[in-house]
């Protein structure tokens, strides 16, 4: 797959570098590359070095992208030729950890191809976490000056939220190669091993002003008074619903509902009890929502049971 175009999109937003991090001599011993470098880069330590080759990259202590302002449906793939000098050697990678909130991250699809043979696949957040503790590139040495492409494919799903769309993340690697000879496996090892795992994401996401997240779908107790029929309708001009309702159904009090709410467009949600409309809320998060909120017009009223946001997290309890 070929970049698209970048006209009207940054795809790699503020570029950070694609090189090397760090490379490895002898078992037990590596050095960090401190110096950038345009289009690519090597690092030295005794006779060993890794060479880095990409169309666009910049070293700069570690391998990173910006990535952010991505059109819904946009795919792409960024490679980086890696040799390492001199001797046969291992090649090992590993990647950062991800923000515990990262929408963006955990919508968009990414995929670690190296020689062709998958590394690692699932959202850039799960990758992230999946390869913290390092991975060992191919299949035992290297051969000495033979470049293999690490290509990473990534894609934003059609039906990513706009708001998750329009967020920004990133990805950083780190590369060691261990020198083969004096190690006893075949695969040497790990350099990266007894590396902390990165945090689990929360249970549960806030839905307040400064989160900055949307409601797409919630779980509702009718509390009453009586039995009527009940309709919730995405408002998206002027001051009336939307024709086509969002739920409608005939509800007793204490029953429960689920409900898609509106992920793009306006965030106004009308409730209609017998074809009247009483109140209404809102779901861009600009005023609280969630498990333990109760919408009432004084006399008939919703609380929420539970929410999703447009990630699918769950949506934190208002206390």
């Amino acid at each position: 797959m070929a970049p698209p175009e970048l006209s009207r999109r940054t795809i790699l937003a503020g570029l950070g570098g694609l090189g090397v991090a760090g490379a490895v001599s002898g078992a037990g011993t590596y050095a960090l590359l401190t110096d950038a470098a345009a289009s690519g880069g090597s690092i030295q330590s005794g006779t060993l070095s890794i060479d880095v080759d990409c169309d666009r990259c910049l070293v700069d202590g570690g391998v990173s992208f910006a990535l952010g302002d991505l059109d819904r449906g946009a795919s792409g793939t960024e490679t980086l030729s890696l040799a390492v000098e001199t001797n046969p050697a291992t090649l090992w990678l590993r990647t950062d950890c991800p923000p515990t909130v990262d929408p963006l991250g955990e919508a968009l699809r990414v995929r670690l191809r190296y020689g062709g043979t998958i590394v690692e696949s699932g959202t850039l957040s799960s990758v992230r976490r999946s390869l913290r503790g390092g991975t060992l590139l191919g299949e035992g040495c290297t051969s000495p000056g033979e470049p293999t492409d690490l290509d990473i494919e990534w894609d934003l799903p059609l039906d990513t939220p706009e708001t998750v769309a329009g967020a920004q993340t990133g990805l950083q690697f780190e590369f060691v190669a261990e020198q083969c000879r004096h190690v006893d496996a075949p695969e040497g090892d790990n350099p990266f091993a007894g590396t902390p795992p990165c945090d689990e994401p929360p249970e549960c996401l806030p839905c307040d002003e400064d989160s900055g997240n949307r409601v797409a779908g919630a779980t509702f107790e009718y509390d009453g008074p009586a039995e009527a029929f009940l309709e919730l309708a995405q408002r998206t001009s002027g001051s009336g619903p939307q024709s086509d309702d969002l739920f409608a159904g005939q509800l007793e009090p204490g029953d429960t509902f689920e409900s898609a709410l509106p992920r793009s467009g306006r965030a106004d949600v009308d409730v209609l009890v017998d074809s009247a409309a009483i109140f209404d809320f809102h779901t861009s998060c600009s005023q609280p929502f969630g498990p333990g909120v109760v919408f009432t017009d004084g006399t008939y009223s919703l609380t929420v049971l539970e929410a999703v946001d447009a990630a699918g997290n769950d949506i934190c309890e208002v206390r």
